[in-house]
């Protein structure tokens, strides 16, 4: 049997294998907080946690993948993680195996935390102050301590499971947003709220009606931004997918405002970076947000901000580098164009021609989207459509 004292020599080379250099944590710091974490020590509990998940973690592939760049294998951990502001480690999902059984685990990893987490982001919108300020109470901790708020509430569902009148409820059918966002709920009262009558009573004991009138209000904001942010994300997911320089409705506007193919490149680039920041909004379900996009580039000032803010443009994107990918293009690409581009001109063989022609000889600038690019000869300079 391998003695305690072996393995936690073992355990040892394995944390010093991952130690940070000095400023790492400060980078992350300023990571997460472009990503809206603002607990008070949130890069240094990222830190333990990433740290024990290596440690601790089964696949010497992933161990030794953060070894060789502690650094760098932190970072990138630490962006993805800040935007699960809810994250359970897989930790704190075998300790609830272990003490409550494979199938409490599961149901609470895959659907009843998500779930519980959704009530309280709905909730801080509630009328009731003393419910919407026990919703963000109760975020603010998951979010400081998701394993451990975690374990929490699974022995909380342990229990509740035992009763009809939870197991049986309608609203366990409900995804995560649908419990957050939708007009109308059937009545029910989270699991989180049994654990925010015991684990809040003394701090919420004798507190002014003025003062919890006050931290509601600062739930709901909170709530409207985080709603705001999400409904940015998931639009700019859906312009990265397909990209709103490519629509020829787009493409009209940019031509009627003066912009350049390059240009829209740069805005569409920093609108989306302010999508997903919150910086700029956009309503929950929009999808495709170029009409707000539209709207922003035929505004002389705010696009004129958001060029400056493009800046310069990194490396390996000089002119006979771009211009070397459009004169190599085939007819082939062409099959590969929006619909809408096959319907506005049906001959688009001898247009690619004139295009690349144009590119080759340094009448027209590289472009940095060809198919934007064409779109916009297509529409502007090309006769023959």
């Amino acid at each position: 049997m391998v003695s305690v004292e072996a393995k936690a020599k073992i355990l040892k080379r394995r944390v010093e294998a991952l130690q940070l250099p000095a400023g790492t944590v400060q980078e992350v710091e300023r990571i997460i907080q472009a990503e809206g974490l603002k607990l008070p020590g949130a890069a240094e509990a990222l830190r333990v946690e990433w740290l024990n998940d290596m440690v601790a973690h089964d696949s010497s592939a992933e161990f030794g993948h953060a070894a060789r760049n502690p650094a760098q294998h932190f970072v990138e951990w630490a962006r993805l993680r800040a935007r699960k502001r809810f994250h359970v480690t897989y930790r704190s999902v075998d300790a609830v195996e272990r003490r409550l059984g494979t199938d409490v685990a599961s149901r609470m990893a895959m659907v009843v935390w998500p779930q519980e987490i959704a009530w309280a982001q709905r909730m801080r919108l509630d009328s009731n102050p003393l419910v919407a300020t026990k919703a963000a109470l109760f975020l603010r901790e998951a979010e400081g301590q998701p394993g451990k708020t975690f374990e929490k509430i699974a022995d909380i569902f342990a229990d509740a499971f035992l009763t009809s009148d939870y197991t049986d409820h309608p609203v366990h059918s409900l995804s995560p947003a649908e419990i957050r966002l939708a007009c109308t709920v059937p009545e029910f009262t989270p699991l989180f709220l049994r654990h925010a009558a015991r684990a809040y009573a003394d701090k919420l004991r004798g507190m002014s009606r003025e003062m919890l009138a006050k931290l509601a209000a600062v739930a709901a904001r909170d709530e409207q931004e985080d709603r705001d942010k999400e409904a940015g994300r998931q639009s700019a997911a859906i312009a990265q997918a397909s990209p709103m320089r490519r629509m020829l409705a787009v493409i009209s506007s940019a031509i009627s405002s003066g912009i350049k193919p390059n240009e829209l490149y740069d805005l569409e680039r920093v609108f989306l970076l302010l999508l997903e920041r919150g910086s700029s909004k956009v309503e929950i379900g929009t999808g495709s947000p170029h009409q707000y996009f539209i709207t922003e580039i035929t505004n002389p000032a705010r696009r004129n901000g958001m060029l400056l803010a493009a800046g310069a443009r990194g490396v390996g994107e000089d002119p006979d580098s771009l211009a070397w990918q459009v004169v190599n293009l085939r007819q082939g690409w062409l099959k590969s164009l929006p619909e809408s581009f096959q319907r506005m001109a049906p001959r688009l063989g001898p247009a690619m021609e004139a295009w690349q022609v144009d590119i080759a000889e340094e009448r027209r600038e590289a472009p940095l989207d060809p198919v934007s690019d064409f779109g916009f000869f297509l529409l502007k300079e090309w006769p023959g459509r």
